[in-house]
């Protein structure tokens, strides 16, 4: 076998003939990669550690719950919370993570990176 990695298969399925849409894990696909989290409790930046603008995912609690929130506060997430898309209240370049809320924050950073 010359192609090494990691694949998982759907309950059902035969690892070694599943096709990439019976995975539920395969290191051959590209998929985001965390890098880390980075807790913001007010405005302000933190270095990320890359030399690039890396993707990144923003969290943020409202009314004691969280999912998914986009950047007009317009509500789009599953019962139990919000998640907000980010661009209004966390950006980042090269360097840093940056949040302008002085609200609760936690941003996901990917090692992707922003304009791949």
């Amino acid at each position: 076998m010359s192609n090494f990695g990691i694949k998982v298969s759907r309950p059902g399925f035969d690892v070694l003939s599943a096709s990439d849409s019976n995975t539920v894990l395969n290191s051959n696909l590209n998929t985001f990669k965390i890098c880390r989290m980075v807790h913001f409790t007010a405005a302000g930046s933190v270095a990320h550690g890359l030399t690039y603008p890396p993707a990144f995912i923003a969290f943020k609690e409202l009314n004691d719950q969280f999912g998914i929130i986009t950047d007009a506060d317009e509500l789009v997430g599953a019962e139990g919370g919000y998640l907000f898309g980010g661009v209004s209240y966390v950006s980042v370049d090269s360097t840093n993570v940056y949040s302008y809320t002085d609200d609760e924050v936690w941003v996901l950073i990917l090692t992707d990176a922003l304009n791949e």
